[in-house]
């Protein structure tokens, strides 16, 4: 009743680099010192933060800020583990 829709065919070469992988670019010792540093900050930040607000809504935004930075904290240091065990 209906023609058939030809279904799209990748062609090879562009399905060849779409299946390749990035390799992961080095971390160097430097970039995730600075990195570090920055999370600790960030979460001393919220923290103080956190201690003088009375809005409901800013406690909810702190709390899940220093939850996400200590998770962020937690994969760097994971990081750097695996750097320096490589």
């Amino acid at each position: 009743m209906f023609p058939e829709i030809p279904k799209f065919v990748f062609p090879a070469a562009l399905l060849a680099r779409l299946k390749k992988e990035k390799p992961a670019e080095p971390v160097c010792d430097e970039m995730l010192r600075r990195l570090l540093q920055n999370v600790q900050a960030d979460i001393a930040l919220c923290r103080r933060n956190l201690e003088f607000t009375n809005d409901p809504t800013l406690i909810d935004m702190y709390i899940y800020a220093i939850k996400s930075l200590e998770k962020r904290y937690a994969h760097l240091m994971q990081l750097a583990k695996n750097e320096h065990s490589a």
